[in-house]
């Protein structure tokens, strides 16, 4: 309520790295997802080398260590390389608020000037790295933490998803069709809610921290000291995160399985 009355609702809660969230989620979930049935697949026939090529017979044989394996793999290449998109996100929610709490307090790093401070852009941070001949290390602060929690969000969605389905298609022989992947979804969000939420809370930390050097472990230490000691407050913000995280899990599940039947390709097995 207080970011709504001093910022507005689309400006203050909704168009701060909107672009910058939607590409970067979206290639990752592209890589992550048409990555995933190959790779676990792939693992399984490891195991199961009289499978062959037979995908069908390798689907049949998949298990809960080839699912978490295929996610945390998958996870890690996606979140890698759009590492980019969620920097600059963050800076520009972070600047956001910056700029409001200025706006308000009737002053801004344009003062003296007359000048209102600018909301930093895409165009604008790149420009900035390659002026200051740093582009990787600034495109990708935070690489680590980013890759580790995307492949650990990959490892709980595909756990919580497939391993759902997989249950409750062979032990309960509920049939494969929207109302199960509605409740395979909401379960995937509560399991990358649990596993995610402290690396979600690190990352934003070590990127809007001003010191690049900074590490994970300084940052995990500065919020453990925050919260007296308390383990639980790594999990600081669980219940939104679950709550925000649910409907974006839904159209994940229910658009891509439609769209793979639509395509003749079945639905996820």
């Amino acid at each position: 309520s207080d970011v709504i009355a001093t910022e507005g609702l689309i400006q203050g809660l909704w168009r701060p790295g909107l672009t910058c969230n939607v590409l970067g989620m979206g290639t990752s979930a592209c890589v992550r997802f048409g990555m995933y049935e190959v790779v676990r697949d792939g693992l399984a026939s490891t195991a199961f080398p009289e499978g062959g090529n037979d995908s069908n017979a390798l689907k049949k044989e998949k298990r809960p260590q080839d699912m978490l394996l295929a996610g945390l793999l998958c996870g890690l290449v996606g979140s890698c390389i759009t590492t980019p998109f969620h920097l600059i996100k963050t800076l520009q929610q972070a600047e956001t608020a910056e700029l409001a709490a200025a706006s308000n307090s009737g002053s801004g790093s344009g003062s003296g000037s007359g000048s209102a401070p600018k909301m930093i852009t895409v165009a604008g941070f790149l420009k900035r790295a390659f002026r200051k001949g740093d582009v990787c290390s600034r495109l990708f602060n935070g690489v680590v933490p980013v890759s580790i929690r995307g492949s650990v969000f990959t490892a709980g969605q595909m756990m919580g998803y497939d391993g759902t389905k997989t249950i409750a298609q062979k032990q309960y022989q509920i049939p494969d069709g929207p109302t199960l992947h509605v409740a395979s979804a909401i379960i995937s969000s509560l399991c990358v809610a649990f596993l995610t939420t402290p690396a979600d809370l690190i990352v934003t930390r070590l990127m809007n921290h001003n010191n690049h050097r900074a590490s994970a472990i300084d940052t995990m230490k500065i919020i453990y000291r925050e919260n007296n000691g308390n383990i639980f407050g790594f999990w600081r913000g669980f219940g939104v995160f679950f709550l925000r995280l649910t409907p974006v899990m839904l159209a994940y599940a229910t658009v891509y399985e439609q769209l793979r039947k639509q395509f003749g390709l079945g639905y996820m097995s």
